[in-house]
């Protein structure tokens, strides 16, 4: 892994290597990125990850959760943590606003959260297998320059229900299509272990989403 960072990433920044606190410092690095230059940026989150309170600053605690019963706290600490994300993607919409060439973000998450809600069981957490934590969120935002060479069209979320498909949305805004003779509309979803080797759930789209 090291060797494939070492001679195909121009440059890593983590928290552990750049002690980086908050997702925010993650963002203001986009400052930094040469935009007269071709770009492919991975911007990998952590505050809407439990626990929420680690990664959340204190500004955004809008919702009470200290002293609070253990099902308030995780909610509350959650929305929070989903607050702190609205102004985190308000910035980065802007840094894609006001750039002058072509420029496509796109937004999902590898597992979404949860939070004790009744249709999930009480369940907290990702640590699961099973659908309740594998709803998430796919958004696609287009500066003005990506619109008018037609991406927009291209890059449609209908019927979009997998991060596999979601991926080959991502290669086609870059020119790349990819074309796989295997495909029959059906997805998986792997256990904690993204070898599968911790079980998986295999579904299949039906009829208009």
């Amino acid at each position: 892994m090291e060797n494939y960072f070492t001679n195909s990433v121009d440059h890593v920044v983590t928290n552990f290597s750049n002690g980086v606190n908050y997702d925010e410092d993650l963002v203001n690095y986009l400052n930094k990125i040469d935009t007269r230059n071709k770009n492919f940026i991975v911007l990998h989150q952590r505050n809407s990850h439990s626990p929420y309170t680690k990664s959340t600053p204190k500004e955004f605690y809008k919702f009470s959760f200290n002293g609070k019963p253990y099902q308030e706290y995780m909610q509350n600490s959650y929305y929070n943590s989903i607050l702190y994300n609205d102004f985190l993607y308000d910035k980065i919409i802007n840094f894609a606003t006001k750039n002058e060439k072509s420029t496509v973000v796109f937004f999902t998450s590898d597992h979404s959260e949860m939070i004790g809600n009744k249709d999930e069981n009480g369940r907290y957490g990702h640590a699961y297998l099973g659908f309740e934590d594998a709803k998430i969120p796919m958004m696609i935002y287009l500066n003005n320059e990506a619109s008018k060479v037609g991406l927009k069209n291209d890059l449609s979320l209908n019927n979009i229900i997998s991060h596999y498909q979601f991926g080959k949305l991502i290669a086609k805004s870059m020119g790349v299509e990819v074309v796989n003779p295997n495909e029959n509309n059906e997805y998986y979803i792997n256990g904690i272990d993204i070898t599968g080797k911790q079980g998986f759930l295999k579904y299949k789209k039906r009829g208009a989403l």
